[in-house]
Order: C-alpha cells, then sequence, then structure tokens
C-alpha cells in the first residue's frame, strides 16, 4: 500500500505519467510472475512497450511527425 501511495504523490508533484506506468509495471511484475506488462501499458493509455502514443508526444493538432 505504501507504493501506490508514493505513486499517487509523485503524480501530484508532476512526474510523468510514463515513467509512473513504468515504475509501477516495474513493481506488479516483480510481484506477479504472470504480469502482462504490454497489456498494462496499453491500458495506461501508452504504446504496448510502454513509450507514449506519438498523439501524446506532439499533440493532435500538430501533423508534422
Amino acid at each position: 500500500m505504501e507504493y501506490i501511495a508514493s505513486l499517487i504523490s509523485a503524480a501530484n508533484n508532476g512526474t510523468a505519467p510514463q515513467h509512473l506506468a513504468t515504475l509501477a509495471a516495474a513493481f506488479l511484475a516483480k510481484e506477479n510472475p504472470r504480469f502482462d506488462e504490454a497489456r498494462f501499458f496499453t491500458a495506461c493509455g501508452l504504446c504496448s512497450d510502454g513509450t507514449p502514443k506519438p498523439e501524446r508526444v506532439y499533440g493532435k493538432v500538430n501533423h508534422s511527425l
């Protein structure tokens, strides 16, 4: 429970969501050998490898990828 509280605190202090998802995935994978990291990242709105989706990096208005 302390770990989840620290993630919420970090989010409130401006830590990037991608970084929080990566930290949470590492923690959950250590606790559960069947943890599906790719599925977790997808549920968090990231690409399955944990990187941000392009529209989240560049914004939906900016089409100059």
